[in-house]
């Protein structure tokens, strides 16, 4: 039979457990998708590469997969991350409404960044169009 003591340290380190847990299960999918991105982008540059070689014409097909990264919306995900996190740690709330709070702000993040870069996007185009340079057009 396990001594007082022992229980309740076991039971004392279960959160830290989780929390620590939670961390690097985050990590591993951050990973896990990164790498996932450079393989593909990888595969479409290197077949980009052997069509160039063979003399073929590059459709625009290829250039639609390649996107800048949206730094503003990495940028506010992470501010809501933090002040969700912050809440919930000041408020004493329970579980769900921590994940709730997570949520919420994850998704204004996410908002708020798409009508930036929108507003962004319309004032960098002159006319307002939704006009993208092609490889055929490169106007």
């Amino acid at each position: 039979m396990p001594s007082p003591m022992a229980t309740d340290v076991l039971a004392m380190s279960i959160p830290h457990v989780a929390l620590i847990g939670s961390f690097i299960m985050v990590i591993v999918i951050v990973l896990i998708s990164e790498h996932g991105r450079r393989l593909r982008n990888r595969m479409i540059h290197e077949e980009r590469m052997a069509a160039i070689e063979k003399g073929l014409p590059v459709p625009p097909s290829f250039l639609e997969g390649i996107r800048k990264p949206n730094y503003v919306m990495r940028g506010l995900v992470l501010v809501a991350l933090g002040l969700a996190f912050g809440i919930w740690t000041l408020s004493d709330a329970d579980f769900p409404v921590g994940i709730g709070a997570i949520l919420f702000f994850m998704g204004l993040a996410i908002l708020i960044a798409h009508f930036l870069t929108e507003r962004r996007r319309r004032e960098s185009c002159p006319s307002g169009s939704e006009h993208r340079p092609s490889v055929d057009n490169p106007s």
